[in-house]
Formats: structure tokens, C-alpha cells, sequence
């Protein structure tokens, strides 16, 4: 489980144990319900803000998320690791909506989302931004990290286009930049950056069809 999963549930378990310790060293107090009824009402405000978070297609974290995500992070630059961005957008799905429906369009984003979890980390940072965009904010000590992680998602997208599940082929264009401390840049304005990259390799792509 990754750590902003396994806290809450840890956290469920403390206020009845303390209620109990209150309880058992203090006769004809009881705690251990209404620590009980605290841990359930809290447990309840996490589960609704993290479906809040989620994107109700994929299962990654949606765009509001992600804007929120990037507004906190403030420490860019940890002397151990990079802050890196990856934005990637599906090519063609326009294509696959007008050609195969809506529906099957919805199979692709899900099925892609679900490689991209399985071709990065566990902490990485997912998010859908967009209606075929996605993004990973990942912490390195080198690029070769993103490159292996990009490469393990193309050779995903190669194994599942090999198997025919869709009627069409599954292909994506991806753009990543580092943050660069001596830049004075913001996560915005890197992410815009990453954005350029993308469609450059996007536009790439079209022109040499």
C-alpha cells in the first residue's frame, strides 16, 4: 500500500486503543465507542475526499487533484532527488470513438492508465489532465529512471497492441523535463514546458506518416 493509503488505516486503529487504555486504568469511564464513532466519522472524510480526488474512468487522480497536488509542493530541489514531470497523450482516440464508439474509447483510457500505474512506481504521482492526457510527477537521482519507466510502458502498449484485445492499435506520444534549481522556474512552468515537448514529438509524429 502506498503511504497516504496506509496512514488512515493505521490511524483507525488508535483512538479506541487509547480510549481503551483510558478505560481500562479508569473505571466507569467509557471511551472506547465514542473513540470508535471518531475513528469511523474520520475514516468517512478521508474515503470522500480521495473519491473526490479520483478519476471516476481511469482510477488515477483527476485533474483537480493534480492542481492541488502541484500548488503544495513547494521544496523542489531535495539534494537527493529531482522532481521530474512526464506528460503523455494518447494519439488517435479521436479515431477509435468515431470509428469503434464511445465506449471503446473508454476501454483504451482505462486500459492505458492501468499500464501506466504498472510501468511506473508505486509513490509516483498519477493524474488524467486531460481527456486523453495524463501526467507522472516522479522523484529521481537520474533520467535514466523515467527512461526505464517509459520504456517498460512501451513495451506494454507492444505486448497488449500484439494480443488484438482493441480493434485498433494503442499508440501515445510522451514528453519529460527535470526541474532545474538554477532555472527559477515554477512546477508550472516546467509543466508547460513538458507540454511543448509532447506536442513537438506529436507533431513529429503526423509528419512523418
Amino acid at each position: 500500500l502506498r503511504s497516504d493509503k496506509l496512514y488512515p488505516l493505521i490511524f483507525f486503529t488508535v483512538p479506541p486503543m487509547i480510549g481503551g487504555l483510558i478505560q481500562a486504568f479508569n473505571y466507569g469511564v467509557l471511551l472506547i465507542w465514542p473513540m470508535l464513532a471518531f475513528s469511523i466519522f474520520v475514516s468517512y472524510i478521508f474515503i470522500q475526499s480521495k473519491l473526490i480526488s479520483i478519476d471516476y474512468l481511469t482510477g488515477v487522480m483527476n485533474k483537480g487533484a493534480f492542481e492541488n497536488h502541484i500548488d503544495n509542493i513547494v521544496y523542489l530541489d531535495n539534494h537527493e532527488k529531482i522532481l521530474s514531470v512526464t506528460l503523455m497523450d494518447l494519439d488517435g482516440l479521436k479515431l477509435i470513438n468515431d470509428n469503434y464508439g464511445h465506449l471503446e474509447g473508454d476501454k483504451v483510457l482505462k486500459t492505458f492508465a492501468e499500464l501506466l500505474v504498472k510501468s511506473f512506481k508505486r509513490n509516483d504521482y498519477i493524474a488524467r489532465i486531460g481527456g486523453n492526457e495524463f501526467v507522472v510527477i516522479k522523484y529521481i537521482r537520474t533520467t535514466s529512471e523515467i527512461e526505464n519507466c517509459l520504456l517498460e510502458l512501451k513495451n506494454n502498449i507492444k505486448s497488449l497492441n500484439s494480443s488484438g484485445v482493441f480493434p485498433a492499435s494503442i499508440s501515445y506520444s510522451s514528453g519529460y523535463d527535470i526541474y532545474d534549481i538554477n532555472e527559477h522556474l515554477s512546477i508550472k512552468d516546467l509543466i508547460a514546458r513538458v507540454d511543448k515537448i509532447m506536442y513537438e514529438t506529436k507533431s513529429l509524429k503526423k509528419n512523418t506518416r
